[in-house]
């Protein structure tokens, strides 16, 4: 099993690779310049592997929320990735599903409902509830959605003072939900980007 695993939705990207029984996690401090640091760093880590981009059995990929910027890089390069080896199978992962995974590390035995929340700026916040009967991703700038939950979960680096649980990123974990998606055939066809707000221009243009 070869399985590539990107995250460019956050400040600092997560570059993942199993080739085989070897597993390699690294961060990327880029500040969010992905476009810069990101690709070279894949490159090469397929290098140090020997890999070719036709060697990789599935790509996956963090589609959101989180940075539109980076979101965009990061669906750019896998359209790259799929036009030079479309045998590849594609693994989408959420920002929510990420954030879920590392609380759960943490509280394995956990079986209430929670709220998993990011910082969208401007005084609004990316949630997606943990109900014991459904689940909904949305975007709010009323606290009293978030708060009325006992347990919220955000990430360390944020900091936002009303989450109860804070965790942060490891990218090891992007690549164990990669790994279990594989393995259970949850395939997309194609990448699509989770934004669930407009773009700072979009937002300005409509202001207009």
């Amino acid at each position: 099993m070869k399985i590539l695993a990107i995250n460019t939705s956050n400040i600092e990207a997560d570059l993942c690779l199993k080739n085989e029984e070897k597993e390699i996690s690294k961060k990327i401090n880029s500040s969010l310049k992905h476009s810069e640091s990101v690709m070279v760093e894949v490159d090469k880590l397929l290098n140090e592997e020997n890999l070719k981009v036709l060697d990789l059995d599935a790509l996956s990929l963090v589609v959101g929320p989180g940075s539109f910027t980076g979101i965009r890089i990061g669906v750019a390069i896998s359209k790259g990735f799929e036009l030079a080896n479309k045998e590849m199978k594609l693994i989408s992962i959420t920002s929510f599903e990420y954030l879920k995974h590392e609380f759960l590390k943490t509280k394995p035995n956990f079986k209430e409902e929670y709220v998993c929340v990011f910082n969208a700026l401007s005084g609004k916040y990316y949630v997606q509830t943990f109900e014991i009967s459904e689940k909904k991703q949305f975007l709010t700038e009323n606290l009293t959605d978030i708060t009325k939950y006992k347990t919220i979960v955000g990430l360390k680096e944020e900091n936002l003072p009303f989450v109860t649980h804070y965790v942060s990123f490891n990218s090891q974990t992007l690549l164990d939900i990669a790994k279990k998606k594989y393995l259970d055939g949850k395939f997309v066809s194609e990448f699509v980007p989770l934004y669930l707000r407009k773009s700072q221009a979009e937002d300005e243009l409509d202001g207009k």
